[in-house]
């Protein structure tokens, strides 16, 4: 049976493919294929098909589970968010469990002020502005605008 996996890659490092049956790992240089044609269809050794879908991405996701608030600019209406990835470029947060009684729909574009603390030793505050880039059903994609780095949040990254 053909299995998916997807891989997340960058023009700049080798990903690694670990078969699910064998353990078997296998370095992959991305940029080898097209960005247009992301997915590829392999063996492995142990004779388990795959089907492997690239993931192009520019900085590292990091998987987190914080909770943050969010101010969205053009009413200031206010929401308690789950947050599920973020990157030093982006954050990925789960309006799931947001009260939808009162509550204004993103949009594409939507600016809005990102606010949480990292679950590490310092408890570093974060606060961030951002742009709505992608919303797919409960879940928002958005982009930091300030374009500053900022040494706590590369820190937590690394």
């Amino acid at each position: 049976m053909l299995k998916s996996v997807t891989l997340y890659a960058s023009d700049h490092e080798d990903t690694m493919f670990v078969c699910k049956e064998c353990g078997f790992q296998k370095k992959i240089d991305p940029s080898l294929f097209s960005r247009e044609k992301k997915d590829l269809k392999i063996k492995c050794r142990c004779g388990q098909p795959y089907e492997i879908h690239f993931e192009f991405r520019e900085r590292f996701r990091k998987d987190v589970s914080l909770v943050g608030m969010c101010t969205l600019e053009k009413n200031g209406a206010k929401y308690d968010v789950f947050i599920k990835n973020i990157s030093m470029k982006g954050i990925a947060i789960d309006m799931g469990f947001v009260n939808k009684k009162n509550f204004t729909p993103f949009e594409h574009g939507d600016i809005m002020e990102i606010e949480f603390t990292l679950d590490n030793l310092k408890a570093d505050f974060i606060r961030k502005r951002c742009v709505v880039r992608t919303i797919s059903d409960n879940m928002i994609g958005a982009e930091f605008v300030d374009g500053k780095y900022n040494d706590r949040l590369g820190f937590y990254l690394m």
